[in-house]
């Protein structure tokens, strides 16, 4: 189970949780995105 899932399962209608979540899970993704991007001007394709 992931933070944002969690958070989203026990927030009900408390939109500071859910607001919480959904940054959670947009730093997750931004986090991804950066590893990838660093995978890929890293290989040796590119260079």
């Amino acid at each position: 189970m992931t933070v944002s899932k969690a958070l989203l399962d026990h927030s009900g209608t408390d939109p500071v949780i859910i607001e919480l979540a959904k940054g959670e899970r947009a730093a997750g993704m931004a986090a991804m995105r950066s590893k990838q991007s660093t995978v890929f001007e890293k290989s040796a394709q590119w260079t």
